[in-house]
């Protein structure tokens, strides 16, 4: 029985360990990319996102935006500046990593800016996933894709 209870209670704690387990964190990146980059998100850019990876109370998400070159829209030279740099807001950090250009077959030339949405000090109390989910999504649309493009415009 003690092992047991040792096992239960180790399991536990291990379980409580991140703010998102890495299941946990698929399924929120892909509530991101199915929910965010088709709508809010989704305006004069085209943003993309990589799988959320946690560590305690912070995590973080790689993104990128995509901007068509088209009538001579681009991203502005603020953001090449910030290239290598960080940002703090309200409860995240930005983290700018770069503009590249590319092409595809069909709509032709694009840039794509680089970033990374680093969410330190989430809460500790326990939450249910749709509640992780809704406090990941605020913080990444509200801080991050929108300081992202303050400095683009």
């Amino acid at each position: 029985m003690k092992l047991v209870l040792t096992l239960f209670l180790t399991l536990s704690v291990s379980a409580n360990s991140d703010f998102l387990s890495p299941s946990e964190a698929k399924s929120v990146s892909d509530y991101m990319y199915d929910i965010c980059m088709d709508t809010y998100c989704g305006g004069d850019f085209l943003y993309f996102n990589d799988v959320m990876k946690c560590h305690e109370n912070t995590c973080e998400i790689e993104m990128s935006a995509h901007a068509y070159i088209e009538e001579g829209v681009t991203f502005s030279d603020k953001l090449s500046e910030l290239s290598n740099s960080s940002v703090t807001l309200n409860q995240t950090v930005i983290k700018y990593k770069g503009i590249d250009t590319d092409s595809d077959e069909e709509r032709g030339k694009f840039q794509n800016a680089s970033f990374t949405c680093l969410m330190p000090n989430l809460p500790t109390k326990s939450m249910t996933l749709y509640e992780k989910q809704e406090l990941i999504y605020d913080l990444i649309v509200f801080e991050c894709v929108n300081a992202f493009e303050n400095e683009a415009y």
